[in-house]
């Protein structure tokens, strides 16, 4: 909500104050912070308060509200005139309205708190050509119902894993869901083989065992599900699975979670496409607009300002509006200018996005030193849930300050991503990324 909204609550709060503790509904009804403090006792304070600020405007919602004098009467008093009476009040609605709206504003940072640490950390900046599906997203996760599935679906690099988390973050500060659980599912093994379809939906479910308020962990398989599944039916949970990419794990966790998410929600982002799609709202990101990869291009290389946006252009053109691809072709134009590197994706071109990120990552592995391509593979073969820096530098055994800038470096350039929590950072890298540095050694 923004003031102005606001401070049309307070005035129809004030106007409902002989029964705004007794209605069914009232004015504050859709606050957070009205579930500690009655909505009078609320406003009382906020006009108490007042008075020690702006005793005038005080005087007169006390007087025209609390004590319900009519407006005629408190014109008498020669303190006020019509003009003088209706700035006043309208000054003293305002900055009722700020100070509710920061108080609320505290109680929903303070609520999102907690929620936010199960999600993984932010791997993304900002958001380039799709902020409309996110808050479209958003606006479906608000109002979605109950035991029912949202696919965020896309090509490899698209964005779906960030736009997903930007639409939760926003989500978790409404107090739709008691709990929101972020799974990032790992395709493959710790020794690096393909797991079998039954395992993605098991991975769900025992992740969810896994919450302390679950703590089902150590039951049979079918006592673990029911606990899981009462636990989704008391409390209203929103569950992101991400990276379910092929399809037969995601047509494996559709069939087993269908009966298991009763007043819960499941959000799946995934390469492919549901083989049948009742009870699931798919949202399908598509390439950015030429606009957006330009923006995307020059924030990621901030030194592209410089040249005309017009001269991006066969580069744009070249890479297409894949998020990824613009990231890893910007950290490029370090060393090469934009002619140069259009030329070289273009060699032996191929319409394949496949070849193109290879062409794509060829280049960036080349302009890579020796301990920056030892540290991105070491990061890159490791677990999916990403490697903490002690794990990465017991493994190379490089000295700190070699490791952090090697990390600082390819950072920068687009080939690492932060995960983890507020407890521990973690380092890991995108799947397309860890499939080519499969073809490396």
């Amino acid at each position: 909500m923004e003031q102005n909204e606001f401070a049309g609550l307070v005035k129809a709060a004030f106007e409902a104050w002989p029964v705004l503790n007794t209605a069914a509904t009232h004015p504050f009804a859709a606050l957070r912070i009205t579930q500690t403090t009655p909505p009078q006792a609320l406003l009382a304070s906020y006009l108490q308060r007042l008075a020690s600020t702006m005793p005038e405007s005080a005087e007169i919602l006390r007087r025209r509200y609390v004590k319900e004098e009519r407006r005629k009467d408190i014109l008498t008093d020669p303190k006020f005139t019509k003009d003088n009476y209706s700035y006043q009040q309208r000054k003293g609605i305002k900055q009722i309205a700020q100070w509710l709206l920061a108080d609320e504003t505290a109680v929903r940072e303070q609520h999102a708190i907690p929620l936010e640490r199960h999600l993984e950390a932010k791997e993304y900046v900002r958001l380039f050509g799709i902020d409309k599906i996110a808050a479209a997203l958003e606006t479906h996760l608000l109002d979605a119902r109950p035991g029912q599935f949202t696919l965020v679906g896309g090509l490899g690099g698209i964005g779906k894993t960030a736009v997903a988390d930007q639409a939760v973050r926003r989500v978790l500060r409404a107090f739709e869901y008691d709990h929101i659980l972020w799974h990032r599912y790992r395709p493959y093994s710790m020794n690096d083989q393909s797991r079998t379809p039954d395992e993605a939906p098991r991975a769900l479910i025992d992740f969810l065992a896994a919450q302390p308020y679950i703590d089902a962990m150590d039951t049979a398989a079918s006592i673990r599900k029911q606990r899981v599944h009462q636990a989704l039916h008391d409390e209203r949970h929103l569950i992101v699975l991400d990276n379910i990419e092929e399809a037969a794990d995601l047509t494996a966790v559709l069939a087993a979670t269908r009966t298991l998410l009763s007043r819960s929600h499941l959000v799946i982002t995934s390469r492919s496409q549901p083989p049948e799609r009742t009870g699931i709202t798919i949202t399908t990101l598509s390439q950015i607009d030429e606009a957006a990869s330009i923006a995307l291009l020059q924030h990621e290389a901030p030194e592209l300002n410089a040249v005309a946006a017009e001269q991006l252009i066969p580069l744009v053109q070249t890479v297409g509006g894949n998020p990824l691809a613009l990231k890893l072709v910007a950290g490029l134009t370090q060393k090469m200018t934009v002619p140069q590197l259009v030329a070289d994706l273009t060699h032996r071109h191929s319409s394949r996005t496949d070849a193109m990120y290879k062409r794509i990552y060829d280049r960036a592995w080349r302009n890579l030193d020796s301990v920056e391509k030892e540290v991105l593979y070491v990061i890159g073969t490791a677990a999916d849930r990403g490697s903490p820096f002690e794990q990465v530098r017991a493994i190379t055994g490089l000295d700190e300050k070699a490791v952090w800038n090697a990390i600082d470096h390819l950072l920068a350039h687009s080939l690492l991503e932060v995960r983890g929590d507020l407890a521990q950072k973690r380092f890991g890298v995108h799947r397309l990324t860890a499939q080519f540095l499969q073809t490396v050694h």
